[in-house]
């Protein structure tokens, strides 16, 4: 599990099923889920979900299994995520205490239809960019020399995050997308579902900081 908020979050168990269900209705998959849950825990919010749609398979892994948690694989997100069959599954959960952006990055790379993408993004309200990894600057090109206390800079963060989550773009198109914003634990945390469909094609990735669009209206 990366930096960043370490406690349980269930007292949003709320907001991130409204999310789910959101979002599993605008794909119109609610009949048929197979989902990858990385970072499972106890379960909560997929068992809760089995209320609302119906889940055809259900694969749970966790850094750090919960005693309670039968049949949940020990791995982080990203291994989970490059280790096993992406193909065979519908919806990724990422929902760590922490920064997703590893995991996201990998799953990226592998996605090859249309796919439910759940983040959990937690932040210290310090605004300290040490809730962001080293292989995440990394990846989108600033030095890791960065991490640490950011006061005076407090837009920093925010610009890393909309970094990581840019890159979605060179990867697959976003046909939803939808985020809950829950202040709980002394932290800032943002909820993301996205329905990504990726290109026919992957595309060489490009850098966030040199990478340029054009838009059509």
């Amino acid at each position: 599990m990366n930096k960043g908020h370490h406690k349980t979050d269930n007292r949003s168990l709320g907001s991130k099923i409204a999310l789910r269900r959101w979002l599993l209705d605008k794909m119109g998959i609610t009949d048929d889920v197979r989902v990858l849950d990385t970072c499972a825990g106890a379960g909560l919010v997929w068992s809760a979900m089995e209320e609302h749609c119906t889940i055809k398979r259900w694969t749970r892994t966790d850094i750090k299994p919960r005693k309670d948690a039968k049949l949940t694989l020990r791995m982080e997100a990203a291994v989970a995520i490059r280790s096993l069959p992406i193909h065979e599954f519908n919806v990724v959960d990422i929902d760590p205490y922490g920064e997703p952006f590893d995991a996201y990055r990998a799953l990226l790379l592998r996605i090859r239809k249309p796919t439910a993408v759940f983040l959990t993004h937690g932040q210290q309200s310090l605004r300290v960019l040490s809730s962001i990894s080293h292989s995440t600057l990394e990846a989108i090109g600033l030095p890791t020399a960065w991490v640490g206390p950011i006061r005076g800079m407090t837009g920093m963060l925010d610009y890393v995050k909309d970094l990581c989550l840019s890159q979605t773009w060179s990867y697959a198109d976003v046909k939803h997308a939808g985020m809950i914003y829950h202040r709980t634990g002394g932290c800032d945390v943002h909820y993301y579902g996205f329905a990504l469909e990726p290109y026919p094609e992957p595309v060489t990735p490009i850098s966030p900081l040199t990478q340029k669009r054009s838009v059509t209206v």
